[in-house]
């Protein structure tokens, strides 16, 4: 089955591309860090108006920050 997923990675490496912390984010999105720390170590998954908001505040598409799973892959390996 294939599904669309936050990509945390991208998210830090948006985030550290943009020169900013996690703090730093988390002032602009409203949040508390450790949501944010939350979201980037994959404890939490923000939802997709969330991730709008996430992608609007690193200047970059929503769909930059969404990845394709797909466990058929998974199975197969």
């Amino acid at each position: 089955m294939c599904a669309l997923v936050f990509d945390r990675a991208a998210m830090r490496r948006i985030r550290e591309q943009r020169g900013l912390s996690r703090q730093q984010l988390a002032d602009k999105l409203g949040r508390n860090v450790s949501t944010v720390s939350n979201w980037q170590y994959g404890l939490k998954t923000p939802l997709l108006a969330t991730i709008g908001e996430i992608a609007d505040v690193l200047g970059v598409p929503y769909t930059d920050l969404i990845t394709r799973f797909d466990d058929r892959d998974e199975v197969a390996g």
